[in-house]
C-alpha cells in the first residue's frame, strides 16, 4: 500500500471520527487546524487507524505526533515493518 493510499484512507477515518464530511487534510495539518480535534476525538482517530491498518502504535507515537504527516509516517513504518 502506497503512501498516498494510506493517507487517503486515514483521511476517510478522520472524516468518519470527527464527523466532517468535508474535511480536507495535508501533511501539514494538526490538531489545532480542526476544532472538532480535542482529545477523546484524537484517541478515537487512533483507535480507528489500528483497527483499520492491524497496527499499534506506541505511547510516543500517539501523544506527540506533530501533524498528520508525522501520524502517516509512523503508520508507514508499522506497515513497512509487517511486509
Amino acid at each position: 500500500m502506497s503512501r498516498d493510499e494510506v493517507f487517503k484512507r486515514v483521511t476517510e477515518i478522520a472524516r468518519a471520527a470527527f464527523e466532517l464530511e468535508e474535511l480536507n487534510m495535508t501533511d501539514a495539518t494538526t490538531a489545532n487546524d480542526v476544532d472538532e480535534w480535542d482529545s477523546f476525538t484524537h484517541m478515537s482517530l487512533i483507535s480507528d487507524i489500528e483497527r483499520e491498518f492491524h497496527v499499534t502504535f506506541s505511547l510516543d507515537e500517539i501523544s506527540n505526533p506533530g501533524n498528520v504527516e508525522e501520524l502517516v509516517d509512523a503508520l508507514m513504518r508499522h506497515i513497512e515493518s509487517h511486509r
